[in-house]
């Protein structure tokens, strides 16, 4: 592997693969959800790409289903900045998640990767960020 970590050290990241925990998706017009073992990722789609409502993501994480590390895609979805939140605490972008534009013939889309890890259930809250605009 590539890491210099024991390999127990290793069965978290694994469970969280082999078992994903259930993802709840609420917030007006965005479904899906569904973890997709061979991408390692949760997906989850908008109804429009501008779409200003916030996206609440709810993790049955345990300790046979943990969660150690976010990856999601949110297909029709445009953003330059959002405000993530794990159970109430706001991330640092960079520091605790990071944020990458999908482009597409079809829709736009982002990839959101979030640093974290539990074994207990986890709610993220994904708001876009407004662009503030000169006077």
């Amino acid at each position: 592997g590539m890491t210099d970590q024991p390999a127990k050290s290793q069965v978290p990241l694994a469970a969280s693969w082999l078992q994903a925990p259930k993802l709840s998706v609420t917030g007006e017009g965005y479904t899906g959800g569904d973890s997709r073992f061979q991408e390692r990722c949760y997906h989850i789609a908008s109804d429009a790409p501008d779409n200003p409502a916030p996206i609440t993501l709810k993790f049955d994480a345990s300790e046979q289903s943990p969660v150690h590390n976010i990856p999601l895609v949110i297909e029709n979805f445009r953003a330059r900045s959002l405000q993530v939140k794990v159970d109430g605490e706001t991330l640092k972008w960079r520091e605790d998640y990071r944020l990458g534009r999908r482009t597409r013939l079809d829709e736009p889309g982002v990839v959101l990767f979030i640093e974290t890890e539990a074994s207990k259930p986890v709610t993220v809250e994904i708001t876009r960020r407004q662009r503030r605009r000169s006077p």
